[in-house]
């Protein structure tokens, strides 16, 4: 039987051949036979390079396996098959070691964008910077307040304005301050906070920026929908009995004289009324959750556009284009709530326009860099006062004499469930913008 060709084997081998080397020179010299102690010594020295080959084989192998993790190169592997039983033994080893290494790197890996995800699902922006300035990690909030694809490094914010990122930079922790700035999306004002913390030896800044107006236009929503619901529960608990007395006094018809019929009657449609009034702004607290999918752009705002139109004066003509810069651009939201959005500012642009001879909307659709879709309703008329620009999306207000002022309230907030916002970007005359972003 056959030994098989290990390393212990080969190791005692190598050993015994040195023994003998030494033994038998050490015999040559006392027996004066210098030619074939000369060989020994060779053979002896022969044995030794061996020994220390074998030893630095192994060192290598350890050695080449670090630098490549140590380089984050994970596509080595070595030989199970071609060597020694315990050469083979020893490469199997190192292979799990890596793959080991490999399995709690993907998990890393994982673990950061799970986390990376919640950080960029929340409303707060957040940047993470060293003491050079350098950007860590920055979420899509932040960038959507920066109105910026992308930020590598704090200096590059001086494109909106300088003394954002002064401001920044000079930032200490627990400082807070306020930043105001202008972008495409209009004047933000941040209320900006800091904090610090060690990351790797390393001493980072984490910056925490909330849009101010954001939180008090939201504040303000909440208020109103309490208020709504409110008064429409206790005008609902008054008009509901008076509703039902007078449909019973009213079928109560040899009883009641005529002239009192004729009373009740008017209580009768009157309160009527009132509950139709009550509940259309119940829709404001009503709106159900946004049922999402994806949908082609350019086909919709069409199907937007034939139903705005339905039902215009000839008189006053209006054109409606339509500018998708992609054919392919996909939204994914509510199709009908998004709809109900849409048709509500084409209708208020045609009011706008009903007194304009040349009226003319444009409806502009885009992919912005940093991922969000914006879909602008542009129309030529006279534009808005502040006063109306100011107050626009407060419920029940309205510039119609026979509107109801909740359409750009309910708009508005359809769009918060969606996560996106809707906001007047000018007032201009000749240009009056809404614009709808979808995160």
């Amino acid at each position: 039987m056959t030994l098989p060709r290990g390393s212990i084997y080969r190791l005692c081998g190598l050993l015994l051949w040195l023994i003998g080397a030494i033994v038998t020179g050490v015999l040559f010299a006392v027996h004066e036979k210098w030619i074939l102690m000369s060989l020994c010594l060779i053979i002896g020295i022969a044995a030794i390079v061996k020994l220390f080959r074998f030893h630095f084989q192994n060192i290598r192998k350890l050695t080449y396996l670090f630098d490549s993790i140590e380089n984050g190169d994970y596509a080595f592997k070595f030989t199970e098959y071609d060597g020694s039983f315990s050469d083979n033994m020893l490469n199997m080893s190192l292979n799990r070691i890596k793959d080991i290494l490999v399995h709690a790197r993907m998990e890393t890996i994982q673990r950061e964008k799970y986390y990376e995800e919640i950080l960029d699902r929340v409303g707060t922006g957040v940047l993470v910077i060293n003491a050079k300035g350098n950007v860590y990690q920055i979420n899509r909030s932040a960038l959507r307040m920066f109105g910026l694809p992308v930020v590598t490094h704090v200096n590059q914010l001086s494109v909106i304005d300088r003394t954002v990122s002064r401001t920044i930079l000079a930032l200490k922790s627990g400082e807070k301050q306020q930043l105001s700035f202008s972008t495409e999306r209009g004047v933000s004002n941040l209320s900006v906070d800091a904090s610090e913390m060690i990351v790797r030896d390393t001493p980072l800044r984490i910056i925490a920026m909330n849009d101010v107006h954001e939180e008090l236009d939201e504040k303000e929503n909440e208020s109103w929908i309490r208020l709504i619901r409110i008064l429409t529960h206790e005008i609902m608990n008054s008009v509901a009995p008076i509703t039902s007395i007078s449909d019973s006094l009213l079928n109560e018809k040899e009883s009641i004289p005529a002239s009192a019929r004729e009373g009740i009657e008017v209580i009768r449609t009157t309160s009527r009324g009132l509950v139709r009034f009550v509940e259309s702004y119940r829709r404001l607290t009503r709106i159900p959750a946004p049922n999402c999918r994806p949908f082609y752009l350019r086909p919709f705002l069409e199907r937007m556009r034939t139903l705005a139109l339905q039902g215009q004066r000839e008189s006053v003509p209006v054109s409606i284009e339509i500018d998708v810069a992609s054919a392919d651009l996909l939204l994914y939201a509510d199709e009908d709530q998004i709809g109900q959005v849409v048709l509500n500012l084409l209708k208020n642009a045609l009011y706008a326009l009903s007194d304009e001879r040349q009226g003319r909307i444009c409806i502009e659709a885009k992919e912005e860099e940093s991922g969000a879709i914006v879909v602008d309703v542009v129309d030529n008329g006279k534009g808005m006062s502040p006063e109306v620009a100011a107050n626009i999306f407060v419920p029940f207000f309205t510039t119609k004499q026979d509107g109801s002022g909740i359409g750009l309230s309910l708009s508005r907030q359809i769009m918060r469930l969606h996560n996106g916002s809707l906001v007047l970007r000018s007032t201009q005359p000749g240009r009056t913008v809404f614009r709808l972003t979808f995160q």
